[in-house]
């Protein structure tokens, strides 16, 4: 049953723009973060551990973020064959960058 709905939200995503989809995956983030309190307080207290001269506001501000970014990015796995047809709309490589690179 779980593999059907996530097939079914695949299909449905995969129609919609990109940068939609990513923007409603950034918005499942944030909801996600103040709905699994469970994982939202492991994400706390691994920031603090990491981070232990950052405030508490500041744990919570990344926190916050990383949970938008997994949103956002889980979502976009939605949209790939776009992603991959517009990589150059994506993906900024500036030439002298590459040029440190080679």
């Amino acid at each position: 049953m779980r593999y059907v709905l996530i097939r079914v939200a695949i299909a449905v995503l995969s129609r919609f723009p990109a940068r939609f989809v990513s923007a409603l995956g950034a918005g499942g983030g944030a909801l996600a973060y103040l709905v699994a309190g469970t994982d939202r307080a492991r994400a706390l207290d691994s920031l603090a551990l990491a981070f232990p001269e950052a405030s508490d506001a500041e744990h919570r501000a990344l926190a916050r973020a990383c949970f938008r970014h997994l949103g956002r990015s889980l979502f976009e796995l939605a949209c790939i064959e776009q992603l991959d047809r517009d990589v150059e709309e994506w993906v900024r490589w500036p030439a002298a960058d590459r040029a440190v690179l080679e």
